[in-house]
């Protein structure tokens, strides 16, 4: 614990440093938390003295503490003396503002010339524990460090560059459960560890395949990364046999997903289409087909075929707008019912094709 810690200080500190004050407009917070009127500029590159640190990304828009949110604001100068809000804004906002909102939670945010310089925190509610700590340069989030009620770091974020990063998860046991590294959107290396720190996958030049588990070590699923994209994922039922394999791209569930029972036997095999269910459904029961259900856009839309011994059809339903829209037929022996809806309410013949009628 008291080597993460030390890391994180050293880490924040040699930023803070190295850092160069900004001349382009930013969001800045004005007396009684309230954002400036005129629009955020996107700020420049922070720390352009640091070969290894090139650039640091903007950071969003500057969260700000709504009016109504407060239930207490209070003002230190940067030589630690409390002022009232008029002082604050003649010292031209050096110093750092603590905030306590309704929900018990004490923001305190550290600024340099009106800007956010140095580290701000959040704590849990009604605690003094911060569950939260921020590094910003010049409003530029530098770094992010979210801890668990017992004040172990459980997850961190460090910005190296514009869009290049790197996040830690961590056990609450306190052991590393996962470094990855990130460039422009695109995961290009992982290591991952289980609860007793052995690393037991890893991803390098965005290939290879991620073990994701909790933060007690249960395991979540497996994940196939090609180019830096997930392109599959793998989910077990409890006994450890496959439920699902989930295909991806471009970061949607993309392809022929399946599902499996607990025994091993298909449950469905679905066609997904960037994100969204388009195609034939097939579901299964005892390792037979069952159904079939034609889906588009992510509703069922066509006629559904439901079958026995997986192959003898027992009934067809008509499906429009994800609702049962026309005739469903069902078949006993030579005998076929009929049964007419009209989205989704059981109706007459008569009445649907009334219904169906444009109306001038």
């Amino acid at each position: 614990m008291r080597l993460k810690s030390l890391y994180f200080l050293v880490v924040a500190a040699s930023l803070l440093e190295a850092c160069q004050p900004l001349t382009t407009d930013v969001c800045l917070v004005n007396d009684g938390c309230e954002v400036s009127d005129g629009p955020c500029v996107p700020c420049e590159p922070c720390l352009p003295s640091l070969p290894s640190l090139p650039h640091v990304p903007c950071a969003p828009p500057m969260a700000c503490v709504p009016p109504t949110a407060c239930v207490d604001q209070q003002f230190v100068h940067k030589y630690g003396v409390p002022v009232d809000s008029g002082q604050w804004m003649e010292s031209e906002k050096n110093g750092k503002v603590i905030s306590t909102l309704r929900d018990g939670v004490v923001v305190t945010q550290s600024f340099a010339h009106g800007r956010l310089n140095g580290e701000s925190t959040y704590t849990y509610p009604n605690s003094e524990q911060v569950e939260k700590k921020e590094v910003f340069c010049d409003d530029v989030l530098v770094s992010e460090v979210r801890y668990s009620c017992a004040g172990d770091p459980l997850f961190s974020l460090e910005y190296s560059a514009p869009n290049v990063w790197r996040e830690t998860h961590w056990y609450e046991t306190g052991h590393a459960r996962s470094i990855e590294s990130f460039e422009r959107g695109l995961l290009i290396t992982g290591e991952y560890y289980t609860l007793n720190n052995q690393k037991d996958s890893c991803i390098y030049n965005g290939m290879g395949e991620r073990m994701s588990r909790d933060s007690w070590g249960n395991f979540i699923s497996l994940d196939t990364f090609h180019g830096g994209e997930l392109a599959s994922k793998t989910t077990r039922h409890p006994n450890g046999s496959t439920f699902e394999i989930i295909p991806f791209a471009g970061g949607q569930v993309h392809g022929e997903r399946k599902s499996f029972y607990p025994g091993g036997d298909p449950m469905a095999i679905e066609t997904w289409i960037n994100g969204q269910k388009n195609g034939i459904t097939r579901i299964f029961q005892n390792g037979e087909k069952y159904a079939e259900v034609p889906f588009l856009a992510g509703k069922k839309n066509g006629i559904e075929r439901r079958f026995r011994d997986g192959s003898v059809l027992t009934q067809e339903i008509t499906w429009f707008d994800d609702k049962m829209h026309g005739p469903t037929f069902t078949y006993v022996g030579d005998s076929v019912q009929t049964d007419w809806f009209y989205k989704g309410r059981l109706t007459t013949r008569t009445n649907f094709e009334s219904f169906a009628i444009p109306r001038r």
